[in-house]
């Protein structure tokens, strides 16, 4: 009788959290000008620490163990979408300018926030005590650096931009921060210490588990992939209907039955290597052929949208907004100010610099400082990896939602000064051509 009382407590549990997050979205959609600057990821981010503050204990420990496992699950196929839209021969098309900025707006982002981690290491070390420091400050500047790729896409397709040069751009520079982003978090998972190892421990860990990641991608790359092209001439380009009650009709191609267990396989191998399974779904998504990317994009909606609320507001859920420590808040807002000041340098001034109006320059600028669901997935894989304090965490959970829900309307408010004949995000000729061009040799009027 008490186990049926509680399965039915925990149940409706769970369905009282999936109408709050389907709830919210519906009514954040329906609200005039509400749906134009917050995609719905931003409300469920905002959600988790909003019921931390004011209902701490509405969820049973039963049912938030439940949340994470969907969550977790549902992380994993963000990684694999996230992977899938990882195109690196399409960002060698993008042009130098592009890679130029990718490149300048991570590494200040990240200067900045290696720098300030620092100066905070030093005001509380007791917070950090037992910790590598240096895995730490490089943490530090991995979070600034980060950007939300399909996040980012959303919101360029929520202010109806996505089809313009300046979504190109955006898209181009998000691309290749994610392509550092995670050979760096494998890297730094890849060290069998714990926060409290040390580093004797720490270097012969990363020499063994380096080399079994690298075998790892040689096998991925070089067999897996290879067999997934070798199998389209026996799997049928058909798909089959499942139908379920509340989502209806689902059309489930073949050919991603055949990406299932290669995903497993790949979560499974990477949590052996002491990795993240996050980073063997981004990995599996990546080495996709084309034809099973196209299939497989199917997962995307319904990730996003019936999943993906557990783990986002899940997150959030242990948080309270009233209880937290001074050094949190301290951290969150050292955390926020490097991110935006290397961003102002490595996006702005450089944007500028490079040929792109003022205005799209500050539009490039809000864009690259969205966090969205990538900075929570990283918070929590770092922390699971026990790589981060516990305050750590929670003030990367803050950042990501902060600087998340900033960024349309800053973007919006910039592109109001964009000509309404200009092709936006189309740049013209490198400002620093014209800084160094000789005097006797003058423009033809």
């Amino acid at each position: 009788m008490v186990n049926t009382i509680t399965i039915v407590g925990v149940g409706g549990q769970l369905s009282l959290f999936t109408l709050v997050a389907l709830g919210s979205a519906f009514v954040m959609s329906r609200a005039p000008g509400m749906s134009k600057y917050m995609p719905k990821v931003v409300m469920w981010m905002m959600l988790g620490p909003i019921i931390g503050t004011f209902a701490p204990n509405l969820f049973s420990p039963q049912a938030k163990l439940i949340i994470d496992w969907i969550g977790f699950f549902a992380v994993q196929s963000f990684g694999l979408t996230t992977g899938m839209h990882l195109n690196i021969a399409e960002l060698r098309t993008q042009g130098w300018k592009i890679f130029t900025l990718g490149i300048t707006s991570f590494v200040f982002a990240f200067a900045f926030d290696y720098a300030v981690s620092g100066t905070f290491i030093q005001m509380y070390p007791h917070i950090f005590e037992g910790y590598n420091i240096l895995q730490i400050r490089i943490i530090s500047g991995i979070f600034a650096g980060v950007t939300a790729l399909p996040v980012l896409s959303a919101i360029l397709n929520l202010l109806g931009i996505i089809r313009t040069p300046l979504a190109r751009v955006n898209i181009g520079m998000a691309t290749l921060h994610d392509l550092i982003l995670w050979p760096a978090v494998g890297v730094l998972l890849a060290m069998e210490t714990t926060g409290h190892g040390t580093g004797g421990q720490a270097e012969h860990g990363l020499t063994t588990n380096v080399t079994l990641i690298i075998l790892y991608l040689v096998c991925m790359v070089g067999v897996v992939r290879p067999v997934l092209t070798w199998l389209e001439h026996f799997i049928p380009d058909h798909a089959f209907s499942l139908r379920l009650p509340m989502i209806g009709n689902i059309s489930i191609p073949l050919r991603f039955l055949a990406v299932l267990p290669v995903l497993i396989i790949s979560c499974s191998i990477t949590h052996a290597l002491h990795l993240h399974a996050l980073l063997g779904a981004v990995v599996c998504g990546v080495i996709l052929p084309e034809s099973y990317k196209r299939r497989t994009f199917w997962l995307e909606p319904y990730t996003l949208h019936y999943f993906l609320p557990f783990f986002v507001i899940g997150a959030g859920l242990g948080i309270s907004l009233i209880t937290l420590s001074p050094e949190i808040w301290m951290l969150f807002g050292r955390l926020v100010l490097a991110n935006i000041a290397g961003q102002l340098v490595g996006s702005l001034f450089f944007a500028w610099l490079l040929g792109f109006s003022f205005p799209i320059a500050c539009a490039i600028t809000s864009f690259m400082t969205c966090k969205g669901i990538v900075e929570l997935a990283l918070a929590r894989t770092l922390y699971d990896g026990d790589k981060i304090p516990v305050e750590m965490y929670i003030a990367a959970v803050l950042m990501a939602i902060f600087l998340t829900a900033i960024t349309a309307p800053i973007a919006s408010f910039a592109l109001r000064f964009v000509s309404d004949n200009d092709d936006i995000g189309k740049p013209g000729a490198p400002r620093w051509s014209r800084l160094f061009e000789r005097r006797d040799h003058p423009q033809s009027q």
